[in-house]
């Protein structure tokens, strides 16, 4: 009896913590349009429809950390994470975007035209930032229509996690807004 008492008395103290608090996670969501401007515009009469993904990004961005790189390494952020799956931000934050850009779209889950993105890199370096990712458009059929290619960067203001997902914004943004010109450019 007094063994087992031993035991289960020496397995509570391993759950014990001392002294050592842990540190909260904290979760982010990327910004986008809808921040900054609420209300979305009546689409057109004639809008077309649109489907925004798959949205496709590399393993190593697939996770739930926040992912920083030192050269060649990458530094997934022990307690920094996203508040969702990044593949589903970056296409809510598109869809968002273009709502607000052009009301020549109507963005449903099952449109006339896809959108596909395939995430190339989302890297922070020191106060670095970098997006680049191709796209494409397809008909219903599949058919390409347009397809292109966005490589941009910026310079954080620091190297906080705030920073960074807000700088991953930006980045959106400028993306957005040159789609959303190729986008109305053509003859749908």
């Amino acid at each position: 009896m007094r063994p087992l008492l031993f035991l289960l008395l020496l397995g509570l103290a391993g759950c014990v913590n001392v002294g050592q608090g842990t540190s909260p996670s904290r979760h982010y969501l990327i910004p986008s349009l809808a921040d900054q401007v609420p209300q979305v515009p009546e689409p057109d009469a004639g809008a077309a429809s649109l489907t925004i993904g798959p949205v496709t990004l590399p393993g190593y961005l697939d996770r739930p950390q926040l992912v920083r790189r030192n050269g060649d390494r990458i530094e997934p952020a022990p307690f920094d994470r996203w508040g969702g799956p990044l593949g589903e931000q970056l296409g809510r934050v598109v869809a968002e975007n273009l709502e607000r850009l052009t009301p020549r779209f109507l963005l449903v889950g099952n449109g006339n035209y896809r959108l596909t993105l395939n995430l190339q890199r989302l890297d922070a370096e020191a106060r670095r930032i970098r997006l680049s990712l191709h796209w494409q458009l397809e008909n219903r059929k599949g058919e390409q229509l347009a397809r292109g290619r966005f490589d941009a960067d910026d310079t954080l203001t620091d190297t906080s996690a705030e920073a960074l997902v807000k700088g991953y914004g930006k980045l959106l943004e400028k993306f957005s807004r040159e789609l959303a010109r190729q986008l109305v450019g053509l003859a749908l």
